[in-house]
C-alpha cells in the first residue's frame, strides 16, 4: 500500500510537470508586448527576428448578441458594440449594467496593425467556447463546430490549432462569430498568438507529443497495477490506483489541444466535456 501511495504522488508530480511543460512557450516572446486598446493593436515595432510570438491580448470589439461577417464592417452601418478584455469568458462581462451568461452569442474584432515580416505569420488560436468561425481579411481561416443564434441549430466543437496567415498590406482584421450552448462559460480562453509560423507549429507539435506521452505513460501504469492486482486479489489499492489513473488518462486526450477530436472526429463534444469534468 505504501509503494501505492508513493506511486499515486509520482505520478501526480509527473503529470502536473509535463502539463506545465506542455502548456509553455518554447520560443522567445515580446519583453513588453503591446495591449489591444480600442479595438485596435498595433505591432508594428515588432522585431521577429528576435522575437517569434506576441499574445493579442487588451481590448477587442465584441458586438453581443450579433453575428457578424467582414462583409458587414464594409457597409456604412455603425454597429452596437463594447470593448471587452480578451482572453477571458464573456460570463466576466457586464454590459449595459447586465452580466452576461455562459449561453448566447457574439462577435469579436481586432484591427491588427502587422510589421513586415520576411518570414510566414501564423495564429496560435486556443480553441473558444464552444464554436466559431474566424476571417482575417475577409477570408475564413478556421471554423469549428456550428456557430448558431440557438441551441436547436448551433453544435459545439473546439480544439486548438495553428492557422497560417497573410499580413501582406500591414494591416490584419480579425472577425470572430462564437456561440456557446453546451458550456458554463463562453468566449475566447486563453490568449491568441501571432507569430513566426514555424515556431507556433513547432510549439503545437511539442505540446501534442507531451500530451501523448503522458496518456501512454499512464496508461502503462494503470495496466501495470491492474495486472498486480490480478496476480494479488487482496491488493484492492492496486485496483482502485489503476481505475483512477487509467480514468485520468483521457484528460489528456481531452484538454489542451483536444487530441481525441482528431483521433474521433465524430464523437459528440458533450460527452468530451463529461468526460473531461469527470
Amino acid at each position: 500500500k505504501q509503494a501505492i501511495f508513493f506511486s499515486f504522488v509520482f505520478s501526480l508530480l509527473f503529470v502536473l510537470n509535463m502539463e506545465a511543460t506542455a502548456a509553455a512557450p518554447s520560443d522567445r516572446q515580446v519583453d513588453t508586448p503591446p495591449i489591444a486598446a480600442s479595438g485596435s493593436i498595433d505591432l508594428q515595432s515588432i522585431d521577429w527576428q528576435n522575437s517569434s510570438r506576441v499574445k493579442l491580448d487588451g481590448e477587442w470589439e465584441f458586438y453581443y448578441q450579433n453575428l457578424l461577417t467582414p462583409q458587414d464592417f464594409t457597409e456604412a452601418v455603425a454597429y452596437p458594440h463594447h470593448l471587452v478584455k480578451v482572453p477571458g469568458p464573456w460570463n466576466n462581462y457586464i454590459l449595459d449594467g447586465e452580466p452576461v451568461e455562459g449561453s448566447g452569442y457574439g462577435t469579436y474584432r481586432l484591427i491588427i496593425y502587422a510589421p513586415d515580416a520576411s518570414r510566414p505569420l501564423a495564429l496560435s488560436f486556443p480553441f473558444p467556447y464552444t464554436a466559431h468561425k474566424l476571417w482575417a481579411n475577409g477570408q475564413l481561416i478556421s471554423e469549428a463546430g456550428v456557430v448558431s443564434t440557438s441551441a436547436d441549430t448551433g453544435e459545439g466543437r473546439f480544439y486548438d490549432k495553428v492557422i497560417p496567415i497573410d499580413a501582406a498590406g500591414g494591416r490584419i482584421e480579425l472577425v470572430m462569430q462564437v456561440s456557446n450552448f453546451i458550456h458554463n462559460k463562453g468566449g475566447p480562453r486563453r490568449s491568441i498568438v501571432l507569430g513566426d509560423y514555424d515556431a507556433l507549429e513547432r510549439e503545437y507539435s511539442n505540446s501534442t507529443a507531451i500530451h501523448l506521452f503522458t496518456f501512454g505513460f499512464m496508461i502503462a501504469l494503470g495496466l501495470t497495477y491492474s495486472f498486480f492486482f490480478l496476480i494479488r486479489h487482496s491488493e484492492k489499492a492496486a485496483a482502485f490506483f489503476a481505475a483512477f489513473v487509467m480514468i485520468f488518462s483521457l484528460r489528456e486526450l481531452t484538454t489542451g489541444n483536444s487530441i481525441v477530436v482528431y483521433l474521433l472526429p465524430h464523437l459528440p463534444q458533450a460527452f468530451i466535456l463529461r468526460v473531461e469534468y469527470t
